[in-house]
């Protein structure tokens, strides 16, 4: 039996697919010490985040929803009144609108970033 497939009356999505080399991905200092790696989709966008030494990223707050995960290094959280120090594999979730922070200590660390809706403010 041959199964059909109604078509859809418009795209679910505008991109289906891309790739993105490392050396291509858009870059922006975000705080003294700490830049982002950018690239966007229609829903979201991630950010690879680096952050040197010592360094900090000011309370802030935006309406994206964001979850972070920690590739390497360890970094102090602070969401809503709550900070935590997580390592490597550790994940957070900032929801929207709620203020956060960061902080790193005496090594570099990396941080993956995703936000949704994306960050045209990033763009």
């Amino acid at each position: 039996m041959k199964l059909s497939v109604a078509p859809l009356l418009k795209p679910c999505y505008t991109v289906v697919m891309f790739f993105t080399e490392a050396k291509d991905f858009t870059s922006r200092e975000l705080a003294p010490g700490t830049r982002a790696r950018l690239a966007f989709g229609e829903k979201l966008n991630i950010s690879v985040v680096e952050m040197e030494a010592q360094s900090v990223v000011p309370r802030h707050h935006h309406p994206h929803e964001q979850m972070g995960f920690v590739v390497s290094g360890e970094v102090e959280m602070s969401i809503g009144g709550e900070a935590k120090v997580l390592k490597k594999g550790d994940a957070y979730l900032a929801a929207s609108d709620v203020e956060h922070g960061a902080r790193t200590f005496g090594a570099p660390t990396v941080v993956l970033d995703v936000f949704s809706p994306p960050r045209d403010d990033y763009r």
